[in-house]
């Protein structure tokens, strides 16, 4: 009885979060799509601090909804969502979906190294809710690491039917940018440069240089630790253990030294076979 409670207590909970997010969701000007752990927190973090120098805002805000909005009507409405609908699909209908009027960002990133990423992750700092909500069983937590990554329903196959299929929905929205999170490693002031004039705001060459030296991976991960930002997206289940926080290692390609040989050439061959080849990760 006690069990069931607490089901129906968690479904309710999670209708409303359901709820809220979709509300978000359309009255978004700007909509960044992302798989979890494709650096949506590092990208927020970035685009968060050219808002807070460009309007004179507070550098421990992030960019959610509405809220620097309220404080400066000149910053649009910003969602970060999980796919191009809501809620999941494998949830049922979606309730609301990008609309051509919403500038739309995909953040993408290497679905090999979403999948270990987002093993630590439900090891580490995921709850119950997030795990139902986002259709991983609680089981996943007692798998190893190969099994996870290689697994249809909650690995990097999901990974690749989620990257897929945005292909098209990209297609249809005439306002859309696509961010690799290598790219961004790679050049990260060359691509927050394309981001900021797609989202029109006008940052000056400084503002940029700065908000790329505030959210380095070190300064980050020192951030979280003592708790910097006013939002629960950042932060350490284990002050001191880096592996519980949301601002891990974030290598590209680290899935190499992480997982046995079979593994690798199973993800390589996945990558090879079943991603659209204009991601650029075959």
């Amino acid at each position: 009885m006690l069990e069931a409670l607490r089901g129906w207590w968690l479904d309710r909970k999670d209708a409303r979060l359901v709820a809220e997010r979709v509300a978000r969701f359309a009255a978004a000007e700007v909509l960044f799509v992302s798989f979890t752990k494709s650096g949506r927190t590092w990208l927020r973090v970035l685009l968060s601090n050219v808002y807070a120098r460009r309007f004179d805002l507070s550098d421990r805000e992030l960019l959610n909804g509405d809220n620097l909005h309220r404080l400066d009507p000149r910053v649009p409405r910003v969602h970060f969502a999980p796919d191009t609908c809501l809620p999941y699909p494998e949830l049922g209908p979606p309730q609301v979906r990008a609309s051509p009027a919403q500038k739309v960002v995909f953040l993408v990133r290497d679905p090999r190294d979403i999948a270990v990423s987002l093993y630590f992750h439900v090891l580490h700092r995921a709850g119950e809710r997030e795990l139902r909500r986002k259709k991983i069983p609680l089981a996943a937590r007692d798998t190893d690491l190969d099994s996870f990554v290689l697994d249809e329903s909650h690995g990097a196959p999901r990974v690749i039917r989620y990257l897929n299929r945005w292909v098209a929905d990209a297609a249809t929205l005439p306002a859309s940018l696509r961010i690799r999170y290598e790219d961004l490693r790679a050049d990260t002031r060359g691509e927050l440069g394309r981001l900021v004039r797609f989202v029109d705001l006008d940052a000056t060459p400084e503002m940029l240089d700065e908000a790329v030296a505030f959210a380095a991976f070190r300064n980050m991960q020192e951030k979280e630790r003592e708790g910097y930002f006013n939002s629960d997206r950042l932060g350490r289940a284990n002050p001191d253990d880096v592996a519980t926080g949301k601002v891990r290692e974030g290598r590209v390609g680290g899935y190499r030294e992480s997982l046995r040989p079979a593994t690798v050439e199973a993800l390589d061959r996945l990558v090879e076979t079943r991603l659209d080849p204009t991601y650029g990760y075959r």
